[in-house]
C-alpha cells in the first residue's frame, strides 16, 4: 500500500511544481560526472556564442564604415571564417550534449573532448 501511495504521488506531481523541479535537480546531482560534463558543455557554448557575437559586430562595423580606404579584405574574410568555425563548434557541442543526454556516448568520451580542447 505504501508503494502505491508513493507511485500515485509521483504521477500526480505537476511537471513544473516546486517539488517536481527539486526532484529533477536531485536526479541531476546523482548523475555526478554526467552533470558536470553537461555544465562544461553549456559553459563552452556560452563562451563560443559570445565570441560569435563579437566577431559579427566587427563584421557589421566593416560594412558601415564611411572610409573604404581602411577596408582590409583579408581581415574581413578571416572574421567570416572565424564565425563559420565557431558555428561549426556550436553544432558539434550541441550534438555531443544530446548524445550524452540520451546516453549514446559515455562521460569518458566527453572528457577526451574536454582534454583536447
Amino acid at each position: 500500500m505504501e508503494q502505491f501511495k508513493i507511485c500515485e504521488k509521483q504521477t500526480k506531481t505537476k511537471a513544473y511544481s516546486k517539488e517536481a523541479l527539486q526532484q529533477a535537480m536531485k536526479r541531476d546531482k546523482k548523475d555526478g560526472p554526467k552533470y558536470e560534463m553537461k555544465e562544461w558543455i553549456d559553459d563552452q557554448l556560452d563562451r563560443i556564442k559570445e565570441a560569435i557575437e563579437t566577431s559579427e559586430r566587427k563584421l557589421e562595423n566593416y560594412g558601415s564604415k564611411k572610409s573604404k580606404k581602411r577596408f582590409d579584405k583579408d581581415q574581413y574574410e578571416q572574421l567570416q571564417e572565424q564565425v563559420e568555425r565557431h558555428n561549426w563548434h556550436v553544432d558539434k557541442l550541441n550534438y555531443t550534449w544530446r548524445r550524452l543526454n540520451k546516453e549514446l556516448i559515455s562521460v569518458s568520451q566527453v572528457k577526451e573532448i574536454q582534454e583536447g580542447g
